[in-house]
């Protein structure tokens, strides 16, 4: 970390330099909280969605003012219990009260079975996205796509393309028969995930992987078709004798040589 080490923490700078996070964190904890108060029978899917987003994004600017916070020693926090210095008081007055907020908040939202529920599923989806993309990329590390070359001229290209869309289809069709499984035995696909509904055991979470899975998969697959198509279009334009070629095939199709003949004529007669 290269933080402020000759310096002393000065809380009242701090609190002034993160202000604005400071508020974002105040507004998304409020919104958790106050949604989380309406009665059970008047819950909804879309409350339980608005609970864990102002949630999750509560987080997210919490992690950024502990980010903030920690740049400001050449140390972690936690240094600052074991090995006690002269700034040490003034840090834990602030962070042990910042962490409790923290807590508090989080305990008192999740409490909700719902909400938790999709807490658990919204990371496993990311988790599941991730996933593919980590296949993905040690693949490209094991078979040396890290430098592709050029696009359109380059046959690496092809076959790292060709790699990412065998991998993404197969991992669409392995998530697809997971769920349909998980539906059939259990009950608990599609809808109920889509839903936010509980299910048996963890069984909501392993369907919320697969659904990453798939999520994941089917943009690499958009992802690998599109670097194909492009591969081939810029091998097409190379094969081409003369630029002048691709010019002409523009023109033509937006019309700009009707649209010149036309004002070049439009100008003989106003002469």
């Amino acid at each position: 970390m290269t933080g402020r080490s000759e310096e002393k923490f000065e809380l009242s700078v701090f609190l002034k330099e993160q202000s604005e996070l400071f508020t974002l964190l105040g507004v998304f904890g409020a919104i958790s909280l106050y949604l989380a108060q309406f009665p059970i029978e008047v819950k909804s899917r879309w409350l339980n969605v608005g609970i864990v987003s102002s949630l999750l994004i509560f987080i997210i600017v919490a992690l950024s003012i502990r980010y903030h916070l920690q740049e400001e020693f050449d140390s972690s926090l936690f240094d600052f219990i074991i090995k006690p210095r002269l700034e040490s008081f003034r840090v834990l007055t602030f962070v042990v009260p910042f962490y409790l907020l923290i807590f508090s908040v989080l305990i008192i939202a999740i409490q909700f079975q719902a909400a938790g529920l999709f807490v658990g599923q919204a990371i496993l989806v990311f988790v599941g996205i991730s996933t593919i993309l980590w296949v993905i990329a040690t693949g490209e590390s094991l078979f040396g796509y890290e430098e592709l070359g050029e696009i359109g001229r380059d046959k690496r290209v092809i076959r790292f393309g060709l790699y990412m869309l065998v991998v993404s289809v197969l991992g669409a069709i392995l998530s697809l028969t997971g769920i349909s499984h998980m539906g059939d035995k259990y009950g608990y696909g599609f809808e109920e995930i889509i839903n936010i509904q509980p299910g048996p055991g963890v069984v909501p979470f392993i369907v919320s992987y697969l659904g990453g899975v798939l999520a994941g998969s089917i943009l690499y697959v958009v992802l690998s078709g599109l670097l194909l198509w492009l591969h081939w279009l810029i091998h097409r334009i190379d094969q081409m004798d003369h630029s002048e070629e691709l010019f002409q095939a523009y023109r033509t199709t937006f019309g700009i040589e009707k649209s010149t003949g036309q004002t070049e004529l439009s100008d003989f007669e106003d002469e």
